[in-house]
């Protein structure tokens, strides 16, 4: 298997300045989106079927590249967040 860890929001925001409504912006929308990257990866951790594992990888890629991309949307303003909590 890979070597998947779990990340936590920080390690996304690595090298990125942001200002502190950003920052609120950016960890209420994608603070789901790391929650269910890392059961993805419990998930694959805890798996003995190959076919399983390989579907939660591509789950935590497909998170990751949506953590991204959501992150790069806010900070360019091009993101309509409404929340329902």
């Amino acid at each position: 298997m890979s070597n998947l860890i779990q990340k936590n929001i920080d390690q996304y925001l690595a090298g990125i300045e942001l200002t502190d409504e950003q920052k609120d912006t950016v960890l209420a929308a994608v603070t789901p989106l790391v929650y269910n990257r890392n059961q993805n990866v419990i998930k694959a951790e805890a798996s003995n079927d190959e076919t399983k594992i390989k579907q939660h990888i591509e789950s935590v890629n497909e998170y990751d590249q949506m953590i991204n991309d959501k992150i790069k949307e806010i900070l360019a303003g091009k993101s309509d967040l409404t929340y329902d909590f």
